[in-house]
C-alpha cells in the first residue's frame, strides 16, 4: 500500500522533471490502481528509474502508467532472478537454510510453484518453466499475500512417544466398524 504523503512527493518530482503536470482525477485513478501492486518504495523506485532513464527529448512527455508499472515490474523482475539464483543453489545442495535471506515476495512465489523439494527434483526442462512462474508470481504478488504462506515449521520431525496419542473414542471406534461391514456388504453382496 503507498502512502498519500509518499504517492504526491513521487507524483510532484515526476510532474517538475517531466515538465508537466497532470489533472488532479487522474492521479487519483493511478493512486487507486497502483496502491494495489506496491509499495512505497517499489514506487520511489520506479520514479527514481524514469529520472534516470528518459533523456531531455522525453521533456514535456509524462510517462504513461504503463511505462511506470513497467519500471517497477523491471526492477522486480531483476530482483526475482537473483532471488532465483538463491532458491536453486539452496535446492541444489537440499539445504532450506540457504533461503534465510530471500524476501517475503520470493517466499510467496516459492511456495506458488511448490516449494523447494519441487524445484530440487525438477530436470532442466522443467527447472526453467518453474523460474518462469516464479518471477509471474514475484512480480505479481504484494507483501499482504505472505498471509498465505503455511506457519514456519520446524526441520527437525518431532517425535511422540506413545503416551502422547489420545486413543479413539470408543463411539468413533464402534461407528468405523459399522461402516467397514456396511461397505462390505455392498461390494460382496450387494446387501443394504
Amino acid at each position: 500500500m503507498i502512502s498519500q504523503q509518499n504517492f504526491d512527493s513521487c507524483m510532484s518530482l515526476l510532474m517538475k522533471h517531466f515538465e508537466k503536470q497532470l489533472d488532479p482525477k487522474v492521479l487519483e485513478i493511478w493512486k487507486d490502481e497502483l496502491d494495489q501492486y506496491l509499495t512505497d518504495e517499489d514506487l520511489a523506485e520506479a520514479g527514481r528509474q524514469l529520472i534516470l532513464s528518459f533523456e531531455q527529448r522525453y521533456r514535456g512527455h509524462f510517462p504513461t502508467f504503463k511505462q511506470l508499472f513497467d519500471t517497477i515490474n523491471g526492477s522486480k523482475e531483476s530482483k526475482a532472478v537473483i532471488e532465483w539464483q538463491s532458491v536453486v543453489l539452496a535446492a541444489s545442495h537440499g539445504d532450506e537454510s540457504k533461503l534465510a535471506y530471500i524476501s517475503t515476495r520470493a517466499r510467496v512465489a516459492l511456495q506458488a510453484i511448490g516449494g523447494l523439494r519441487v524445484v530440487g527434483m525438477a530436470e532442466d526442462y522443467k527447472r526453467a518453466q518453474l523460474e518462469k512462474s516464479f518471477i509471474t508470481v514475484y512480480c505479481q504478488s504484494v507483501d499482504k499475500d505472505a498471509k498465505t504462506l503455511p506457519p514456519s515449521v520446524s526441520q527437525t520431525p518431532t517425535v511422540r512417544s506413545e503416551e502422547e496419542f489420545t486413543p479413539v473414542p470408543e463411539h468413533l471406534k464402534q461407528q468405523m466398524e459399522q461402516l467397514k461391514a456396511k461397505l462390505s456388504m455392498n461390494g460382496n453382496g450387494k446387501r443394504n
